[in-house]
């Protein structure tokens, strides 16, 4: 499908109305697959802000507004999500009842490409495209924390009684239990110096010492207008265990940011954190909490329900596209040939530092600490850790 009568007009997130504003809101509402804080106009306001070229494709048909695609251009490459690789669900919102083509919108926008790893599901929107889903895990706090957990009872026996278990040992040897919705800018710092330790434990690109990337994450943190930045700590016996940050708008919370302490890996405090914030976020009338894609083994545990979330590249013309696409699917090891999958690592940590990195002095440098990385061997860090199971 080739949207003849489509046009596009390319502009900064800022330059968006209240005509522009309403048609983004009204889009939205009309589709719960963009329910998530991600497509909250604020986050588009924030991370338009900061990141580096960022621009908002305006779709119209006949001089009227029917959709957004928010990008950010990357010199010599793909097109990437507006506030990427951070923003765990994207893509373009498009009003109800319209027919977008998404190949024919990059095009028109004058892009050669646009990736996606998370964009969520629009009708006819990506049918010329080959795309993978992925699960991102929901908990469904709809019907109650109490439903909730009967349901986890009923399907995960072995997670919830382990959990409890690890409650009551936590009880028992630390004296208490709590969970803080922490303001302090202590917290805030520790959480983020733990990732940062964690990204490099791991030989992961540290995302945070990308300048913009702070700039952003400090903005989401103070909240704008409906949304909301939420940071959590939970203490046992007095002493900080675990930290997470997520985002929250309008009784849906997404969980972004979890890390503990290893002194209190016992206890699984990431785990019992989640269930604090679960809790008391289902008491101020929250009906979900996303934990995102990827981590199946851990977050289907928690799940009692999933979104499909879409991965793929849109790309004009026979040779790119077959060239995008093989790429694409060289980084998705689990899709590429057995040859492939040993540059999947490599190519995955290039296409985040490009993601992050406009200049290809910034780029050549993020390359440069990443295989002195791989041939350095790296104290392991143990200051912080992301819980597993």
């Amino acid at each position: 499908m080739v949207d003849c009568d489509l046009d596009v007009r390319i502009i900064a997130p800022h330059e968006m109305g209240p005509s522009e504003r309403a048609v983004w809101d009204f889009a939205r509402a009309g589709d719960p697959a963009h329910a998530s804080p991600f497509f909250s106009f604020e986050f588009l306001m924030i991370a338009g802000r900061h990141a580096p070229c960022a621009r908002v494709a305006v779709i119209e048909r006949h001089g009227r507004v029917v959709g957004f695609l928010p990008f950010q251009c990357r010199p010599g490459g793909r097109a990437r999500p507006l506030g990427a690789p951070l923003a765990d669900a994207h893509g373009p919102v498009v009003l109800p009842g319209e027919a977008v083509d998404l190949v024919t919108v990059v095009r028109r926008a004058g892009l050669p490409a646009f990736s996606f790893t998370a964009a969520a599901p629009r009708g006819g929107v990506f049918n010329r495209i080959d795309v993978r889903r992925h699960p991102a895990w929901i908990v469904d706090l709809a019907a109650g924390v109490e439903a909730y957990w009967q349901d986890r009872r009923a399907a995960e026996p072995d997670f919830v009684r382990q959990l409890s278990r690890r409650g009551r040992l936590a009880l028992r040897e630390e004296g208490t239990i709590a969970r803080q919705r922490s303001p302090r800018r202590r917290d805030w710092d520790l959480l983020i110096a733990r990732k940062r330790a964690q990204y490099r434990a791991t030989g992961r690109h540290d995302l945070f010492e990308t300048r913009w990337v702070m700039a952003m994450m400090e903005d989401l943190r103070e909240g704008e207008g409906a949304l909301g930045g939420v940071t959590s700590r939970l203490d046992l016996g007095g002493r900080a265990a675990a930290w997470e940050f997520g985002l929250s708008e309008n009784g849906i919370y997404h969980s972004w940011l979890p890390v503990f302490d290893p002194w209190a890996a016992r206890y699984s405090p990431g785990h019992l954190l989640l269930a604090e914030i679960a809790r008391a976020g289902a008491a101020e009338g929250w009906s979900r909490v996303d934990l995102g894609t990827g981590a199946a083994s851990t977050k289907r545990l928690w799940a009692n329900a999933t979104e499909d979330r879409l991965h793929g590249v849109a790309a004009h013309g026979v040779v790119r596209s077959l060239v995008m696409r093989g790429l694409d699917s060289v980084m998705a090891s689990d899709a590429a040939p057995a040859f492939a999958r040993v540059l999947a690592p490599a190519l995955r940590r290039w296409e985040q530092i490009t993601t992050l990195e406009t200049r290809w002095r910034d780029r050549a440098g993020g390359a440069a600490r990443a295989l002195r990385g791989r041939l350095v061997p790296q104290r392991r860090s143990t200051r912080c850790w992301v819980e597993k199971t």
